[in-house]
């Protein structure tokens, strides 16, 4: 009871304090900058994205990537969402990743460089999450190639509703 919460409360404060020490610990944007809305529990969003991912136009946050979703009507229940936030893989054109089990997808920094190539990126990696979950990991080269074709040929749908539903 009594111990459980105050765990609960020093997993969000140590939660947060690692959060805030390694984004002020870039020293590349000022303390007002950093905070938006609380969370429950006392935590904060970033508002805008920090350091190595400072000039990429669309904040990298869930936030961000469940809003412009829900926009899109791209579906993503029972599928979590990581954004990796590693700098080595800006600028290397790699998007996103579907895991082969279809309740997973990670989106990489230069998902971020613009709302159009966000929603592709959603559309695309939620279409392999389906075709994971329908028809199980590709068994061979020729399968995967049909997986990415089918990905490549309906990110263009998406964008096209997106853009007539906002």
């Amino acid at each position: 009871m009594n111990v459980a919460r105050n765990t609960k409360n020093s997993r969000l404060f140590l939660a947060a304090l690692f959060s805030l020490l390694s984004v002020v610990g870039t020293g590349s944007v000022a303390a007002g900058d950093l905070l938006a809305a609380p969370i429950s529990g006392g935590l904060f969003r970033n508002k805008v994205n920090v350091g190595e991912f400072a000039d990429l136009p669309v904040t990298m946050n869930l936030k961000t990537v469940r809003s412009m979703a829900q926009e899109a009507e791209i579906g993503f229940k029972g599928i979590k969402i990581n954004i990796v936030r590693d700098p080595s893989l800006k600028g290397r054109g790699v998007l996103g990743y579907a895991h082969p089990n279809g309740k997973q997808i990670d989106l990489y920094p230069d998902a971020f460089s613009s709302p159009d190539t966000l929603i592709r990126t959603l559309g695309h990696e939620r279409t392999h999450a389906f075709q994971f979950k329908t028809f199980g990991p590709a068994k061979d080269s020729v399968m995967s190639g049909r997986f990415e074709d089918a990905a490549y040929g309906i990110e263009d749908a998406f964008i096209l509703h997106w853009k007539r539903s906002r």
